[in-house]
């Protein structure tokens, strides 16, 4: 593969990479936001809370889902990223920030 294919795909990567860490960062929020108001509504609100509480703990059950998956979403990446970094620098991703920086598109 030519250097410059493999910068852009480091590059492309790298942004795929931030936006993933955005959307945990919201979804882990989310969930443990629904986790703890549907804990409030089951042991508080026990005559009108049940079936909110249940709802909340749907959503914060899927929230969690989709955590999940955007943790696997995220190691891909990564792994991808190491193995460019490797081709490029003979280091893996988390050993190249300096190389990253300092690159050149010839």
């Amino acid at each position: 593969m030519n250097k410059n294919n493999l910068i852009r795909d480091l590059k492309r990567y790298q942004l795929e990479r931030y936006q993933c860490n955005g959307r945990l960062k919201w979804v882990s929020i989310a969930a443990v936001l629904t986790g703890m108001y549907s804990v409030y509504m089951f042991l508080f609100e026990l005559n009108d809370g049940f079936g909110i509480a249940f709802v909340g703990a749907l959503i914060t059950g899927g929230l969690i889902f989709y955590f999940i998956q955007l943790m696997d979403m995220r190691s891909k990446i990564t792994q991808e990223l190491d193995c460019i970094c490797l081709k490029l620098f003979g280091k893996i991703y988390s050993l190249s920030s300096n190389e990253i920086i300092n690159i050149n598109l010839e």
